[in-house]
């Protein structure tokens, strides 16, 4: 065999599409450590990936190095307690959580490092509120004269009250803001300042953990209503799956009656291994709509009475799905 045949084997050799796909599969921190390190022309390939979620938790030293050394691919990073985590060179980030921030790490939250930020979270504080309220005061004069253009959503919680400023001209694409005001004018005057349609919510503790929304099923009797669902977002988001209810009761084989008070809850339920961080909240909603409009008939199904019943009399389980979706389905409008 000639040198030529051999050197084709070589792994650097490989088209720039192949390991693309493969990285596609892995997460990150799989990816990097499969393939970091075997070469520069890989590390670069790494670096050039993008949509990828990493979390630091309590001074976690190897995800700090590993925040510090492939910064580019990450979008989405979660922040918890972790005081020694630098958060200055994530320019492709677009969602960021931060829990216990100190006072440094609220000042690196800036356009210059965060040019494309689309969410932002921040719960408590590292230091005390007096210690930081500089710095609180100073990021939401960045927020409030659109310093993030892109920035949608943006929580504060357990971060003490923030004073109104003249100075603040709104920012153009926020759709949630939730930020505890010293006065009622105050919120009056920030309302004023935002965008027509932006939700607004000032309480200390809440937070925008549960999205609600009405979905479109495609198939027979479901599509002759609409039905309204809920996305519960655990704080552990988006590193654990989201929980989905819906508040409208649906008769399917795949649907569990949630056994609240009401009786006019559902709940559905996801395999683990269906989800992964990087699957976006549409993919959930398309996922929900399959679901119903071609059941899943195996032994895992989550309401295993009305699989029987799909089975075995599917005429009578029509019946009832129609009934059903014509008392508490809404209309499609």
């Amino acid at each position: 065999m000639s040198n030529d045949k051999i050197s084709l084997t070589l792994l650097e050799h490989l088209p720039v599409e192949i390991f693309l796909q493969i990285f596609a599969f892995l997460p990150l921190h799989e990816l990097v450590a499969s393939f970091s390190g075997l070469n520069f022309y890989i590390d670069s390939m790494i670096q050039s990936v993008r949509g990828r979620n990493h979390g630091i938790r309590y001074n976690d030293i190897e995800a700090i190095n590993f925040l510090q050394l492939f910064p580019n691919p990450i979008d989405r990073l979660v922040v918890v307690n972790a005081e020694m985590a630098d958060l200055t060179s994530l320019i492709n980030l677009r969602s960021l959580t931060l829990e216990y921030g100190t006072k440094a790490q609220l000042n690196t939250i800036r356009p210059h490092y965060f040019p494309k930020l689309e969410i932002l979270h921040i719960k408590a504080l590292h230091t005390t509120l007096n210690d930081s309220m500089e710095a609180i005061s100073d990021l939401f004069q960045v927020i409030l004269s659109n310093g993030f253009p892109e920035l949608q959503i943006c929580t504060a919680l357990d971060i003490g009250t923030v004073p109104f400023s003249d100075t603040w001209t709104g920012s153009s694409s926020l759709q949630m803001l939730n930020l505890k005001m010293e006065t009622d004018q105050d919120c009056k005057k920030l309302l004023s300042k935002l965008p027509d349609g932006c939700q607004l919510t000032t309480y200390e503790n809440s937070s925008i953990d549960q999205i609600t929304g009405r979905i479109l099923l495609q198939s027979e009797p479901y599509c002759r209503a609409s039905f309204l669902i809920e996305i519960a977002l655990p704080r552990e988001y988006p590193f654990k799956r989201p929980e989905i209810t819906f508040l409208d009761p649906i008769y399917h084989p795949n649907i569990l009656p949630a056994g609240k008070p009401s009786g006019c809850s559902c709940c559905i339920g996801f395999l683990d291994h269906e989800y992964k961080p990087s699957t976006s909240l549409a993919s959930i909603i398309t996922t929900i709509i399959d679901l119903i409009d071609s059941p899943f008939t195996g032994e895992e199904s989550h309401n295993p009475e009305r699989l029987l019943e799909y089975r075995n009399d599917y005429q009578t389980f029509c019946k009832k799905a129609l009934e059903c979706t014509l008392s508490y389905g809404r209309p499609r409008y």
